[in-house]
């Protein structure tokens, strides 16, 4: 199985590989491998978590607040209503699918905890998380949700 090393350094941000070139060592070193059948069971069992972890924080459905937005009086009231309706949405997609990525595929893990909970992984600085992601994604492309189409699929979608 292939792995791939992620290393952060507090306030410098986070590499992929090994930061031979630095003089100290990371304070976050992770190990993500290519997932293995135990990797996706729990992928899987994490996004079913999903649900009760949403509805325990009091995200509500995005559609709700979609509809709730347009029948709000104010353009005030509005813009906190959509911007209600985005929290949601980016709570989803890091309840659903980022945390279950990347949690499911950890190898190793230095400096953090490889079970955090999810509220811990959404306090995790984004320069760490990034490219956390690229190299789960890379390893594991099946997982990718939204893939570019390629030449060959636009083509025959074209065809019909």
């Amino acid at each position: 199985m292939q792995t791939k090393v992620i290393e952060y350094w507090n306030g410098t941000g986070a590499e992929a590989g090994e930061g031979k070139d630095r003089k100290r060592k990371a304070d976050v070193r992770i190990v993500v491998r290519e997932a293995n059948a135990m990797d996706g069971i729990m992928r899987a069992v994490l996004q079913g978590t999903a649900e009760s972890w949403l509805l325990a924080h009091g995200y509500v459905v995005e559609e709700d607040a979609e509809a709730q937005a347009e029948e709000e009086a104010t353009e005030g009231e509005k813009a906190r209503t959509q911007m209600a309706a985005a929290r949601a949405v980016a709570a989803r997609l890091a309840a659903r699918i980022v945390y279950p990525d990347l949690m499911s595929t950890v190898a190793e893990a230095k400096g953090i905890d490889p079970d955090m909970p999810l509220d811990a992984f959404l306090e995790l600085p984004d320069t760490l998380t990034g490219p956390w992601q690229e190299a789960v994604y890379e390893l594991n492309p099946h997982w990718l949700t939204l893939r570019p189409a390629t030449p060959e699929q636009e083509e025959a979608e074209k065809k019909g």
